[in-house]
């Protein structure tokens, strides 16, 4: 990524994330909420928390869609961006990531996924 990026820090595995980045030394800020609705523009990307449904989206201001909060050639990186949520970001002049729509990114986390189950499947010490 380049440029400024926004990372919404709303749960641990974003948090991480922010963290992750950070040490890699991107040029990153996290963000619990939005204020206003000049609070994203001077960012390039924008990256967040998954699942990116609109219903889950308690960091925007009450009413605000995102779609009225991007600017022309941001980069919008979420997971799971519902068609709706799509086509507002593209009406903005942005631009929208989907890694659920990038199938190595998708079999490398079942498979991740897979070996945590059985890790806490194989654990004496879980029940």
């Amino acid at each position: 990524m380049k440029g400024k990026t926004v990372i919404f820090t709303v749960n641990n595995v974003q948090s991480e994330l922010y963290s992750l980045l950070k040490s890699k030394g991107l040029d990153a800020e996290s963000l619990k909420k939005i204020s206003g609705s000049d609070d994203l523009r001077g960012y390039d990307n924008i990256i967040l928390p998954f699942p990116s449904r609109e219903e889950g989206f308690d960091f925007l201001p009450q009413g605000c869609r995102l779609g009225e909060l991007v600017k022309e050639n941001q980069l919008v990186t979420g997971g799971m961006l519902s068609d709706k949520l799509k086509k507002e970001i593209e009406n903005a002049g942005a631009k929208y990531e989907d890694y659920f729509e990038n199938e190595a990114y998708v079999l490398k986390n079942a498979f991740i996924t897979g070996l945590g189950a059985l890790k806490l499947l194989l654990d004496p010490r879980h029940d």
